[in-house]
């Protein structure tokens, strides 16, 4: 595995001298398997539901971005869709998310037409094949994938902050309470959150996936 977020825990690692393996699961499963033992911590939004069998460092790792609408290019609704200044304009389209994923659970919780699938590969071929209409995200994240995917040329994104009325979540570590001496070892981490993760380290991570 690959990416802002793995380079970031890399960090903090090194910072508590930690070895941290990362594996990649789908995300519904990920939440499963730190709830069950099966696995020791996680990186994500802060929910009521995580916190119930996590300790999060009060300190978050880094902000998301303002999300966008990810749009095929041959989307024939693509027009109306730069046309909606509304979350519930957008009620008129198919929007696709992942399963597991708490904010969209709750962003999009009285949208008629909310497609999930187990990852987001699977969300861009749901697109391509004009099965959904959009994928609202973080769009570095996204850019990247679709970069990485060699589609680039086959979306364009919209910037949506209309659809949280301005609010952005962010990534924040979390450790099983079950892990040997847990609330301790999420005290390191935050301290080392706090003193590691300066402006330059984080802008300089991220750098390394847009340059």
């Amino acid at each position: 595995m690959r990416g802002i977020l793995i380079d970031l825990m890399g960090v903090l690692g090194e910072a508590c001298g930690y070895a941290m393996t990362h594996e990649g699961f789908p995300w519904a499963r990920a939440q499963y398997m730190v709830a069950n033992d099966l696995a020791d911590a996680l990186c994500c939004p802060i929910t009521e539901k995580r916190k119930e069998y996590v300790y999060f460092a009060p300190t978050i790792v880094t902000p998301l971005a303002e999300a966008h609408l990810f749009v095929t290019v041959d989307n024939p609704r693509a027009d109306e869709i730069r046309a909606v200044h509304s979350k519930e304009g957008l009620y008129a389209f198919n929007v696709v998310d992942f399963i597991g994923n708490s904010s969209g659970e709750h962003i999009w919780q009285d949208h008629p037409q909310r497609l999930t699938v187990r990852n987001i590969q699977q969300i861009l071929k749901m697109l391509l094949r004009g099965r959904a209409d959009f994928y609202y995200a973080d769009p570095l994240v996204t850019w990247i994938q679709l970069a990485e995917l060699g589609v680039l040329d086959k979306f364009f994104s919209i910037p949506a902050d209309y659809v949280t009325k301005g609010h952005r979540g962010a990534m924040s570590f979390g450790l099983r309470k079950t892990y040997p001496d847990a609330q301790a070892v999420v005290a390191r981490v935050e301290e080392a959150i706090r003193t590691e993760i300066t402006p330059d380290l984080h802008d300089g991570i991220i750098a390394r996936y847009t340059r």
